[in-house]
This record gives C-alpha cells, sequence and structure tokens, in this order.
C-alpha cells in the first residue's frame, strides 16, 4: 500500500494514519465500528455514501450503503 505498514487487526488498524469525520470521507479511506483502538470491523470507503467490507470470515465481500450498516469514524492512511 503505497509504503504504508498496517497492521493486521482492526482494533490497531484503528490507531494508523488520521482521524476522519464521517461527512469528510474520501475514497481509499478506512471505516470502522467501535472505538480507537478497540475497533471490531474495518471497510474501505468507496465514495458515494458506500463502502466495501467482508461481513464475517467464509462470506463474500460486498458493497455496503452507510445509511443501512453506518461506521462510527474513518481514518486516513
Amino acid at each position: 500500500m503505497a509504503g504504508i505498514s498496517l497492521p493486521r487487526t482492526s482494533q490497531e488498524q484503528s490507531t494508523v494514519g488520521t482521524k476522519v469525520s464521517l461527512s469528510e470521507l474520501q475514497p481509499g479511506d478506512l471505516v470502522f465500528w467501535g472505538g480507537v483502538g478497540s475497533a471490531h470491523h474495518v471497510g474501505i470507503y468507496i465514495g458515494g455514501g458506500s463502502y466495501v467490507h467482508a461481513p464475517t470470515e467464509g462470506q463474500n465481500v460486498t458493497t455496503m450503503s452507510m445509511q443501512y450498516y453506518k461506521p462510527d469514524f474513518g481514518r486516513r492512511l
């Protein structure tokens, strides 16, 4: 990822980069559910109020609307 080292877990990933509000998200920003350092899920914002994520182990990666399952915060790497 362009020289960026990203930790493995969503908890660790939630502390990397700069925190951004949901209204400031840009495509490529990470979106998280839970708190900074305690996030339990992560997705990638793709623009237009949508993100991609893997719902659970064994399920396909899907595109979701933030209106359906709104993240708590975003981070820009």
